[in-house]
């Protein structure tokens, strides 16, 4: 098997050819060939550890931006920039660790707009699938009703009450017929906890906006 710094042995470079133009000849004009498919495994066995020291460095500076910027948390984004400087063999300098600043900032903004995964809170659900959900056709599975049940809490808290939300309690229901039990109270804790941070940093500021943009009327309004 070839290395993945050696060339394809399929390639039979022209007169004056260097062996990575005809690579790239080969990839642009026979891209289904043999050759032009070693070329394309050798050059993501080649990028894949790179891909990994980034992307850990991204989830490193993405849970920083979100709160946990703890000694423990910079000692992470530290461990993580050495591990990519390593594996790449280059110094991270500041203009592409602002790049990927931008990209954990938008993993982490995402992050702020779903609800936490159930995997991560209720114990037990395993790799269960929801097809539906994953394909945005519907929100009637686990995960479905995971994410209404998540999204019914976050809008309670926003519009209050002094009595539980019908919908915080059927759709609580729901979910713990398709897990098969009750959620305890530990999971049931740590997503209102989340479902609330939601709202206060989500929803909350949106409707802000809102008021700032459409003050309430003073009953002197010009007729439309």
């Amino acid at each position: 098997m070839d290395k993945p710094h050696e060339p394809p042995k399929r390639i039979q470079l022209k007169p004056g050819e260097d062996i990575w133009s005809a690579m790239l000849r080969e990839l642009s004009s026979n891209p289904d060939s043999p050759a032009s498919l070693q070329i394309m495994s050798a050059v993501n066995r080649a990028v894949q550890p790179r891909n990994a020291a980034a992307a850990q460095l991204i989830e490193a500076l993405a849970r920083q931006i979100e709160g946990q910027d703890s000694e423990v948390a910079r000692s992470a984004v530290d461990a993580a920039k050495a591990y990519w400087e390593k594996t790449c063999g280059a110094t991270l300098d500041e203009a592409l660790l602002e790049q990927l600043r931008e990209d954990a900032r938008n993993v982490a903004e995402g992050r702020r707009r779903q609800p936490p995964p159930i995997e991560s809170i209720v114990a037990g659900v395993g790799d269960r699938l929801d097809v539906g959900y994953s394909m945005g056709v519907h929100m009637d599975g686990i995960r479905g009703t995971w994410h209404r049940l998540w999204a019914a809490i976050s809008t309670a808290r926003l519009w209050g009450g002094p009595q539980p939300d019908e919908t915080v309690v059927t759709l609580r229901g729901q979910f713990e017929a398709l897990i098969g039990r009750p959620m305890s109270e530990a999971e049931w804790a740590q997503l209102t906890a989340h479902a609330h941070h939601h709202c206060d940093t989500v929803m909350k500021p949106m409707m802000e906006k809102v008021d700032e943009n459409y003050p309430p009327s003073d009953g002197n309004d010009p007729p439309a």
